[in-house]
């Protein structure tokens, strides 16, 4: 499967970017933020494809519904009595890990 982001010092001072372009994927969800639809920021950008775009949304739902499910089953076992609540340290640690 080919890369949807990357990351290059060498590129954008490795802000991530679509794969292959110099569009920050930011500036995406920035447009998308102002109102933006898909198409017209596809149309101001168009070294970026739109498979590269359905990918990043699916990827970013799949990060979302990971942390949504990783809360829920937290807030279980803390519940139960299993864990003690974490400190946002720990989260990111686990998040980077």
């Amino acid at each position: 499967m080919e890369a949807i982001v990357t990351r290059d010092p060498n590129v954008m001072h490795g802000t991530p970017c679509f794969a292959g372009t110099r569009v920050a994927v930011q500036t995406f969800f920035d447009h998308l933020e102002a109102g933006c639809t898909i198409d017209a920021f596809l149309d101001q950008f168009p070294t970026v494809r739109r498979e590269q775009v359905v990918q990043l949304l699916a990827l970013a739902e799949r990060g979302r519904q990971q942390i949504i499910d990783d809360v829920a089953e937290a807030r279980a076992q803390f519940r139960n009595g299993e864990t003690r609540p974490a400190s946002i340290e720990e989260i990111m640690r686990e998040i980077e890990s």
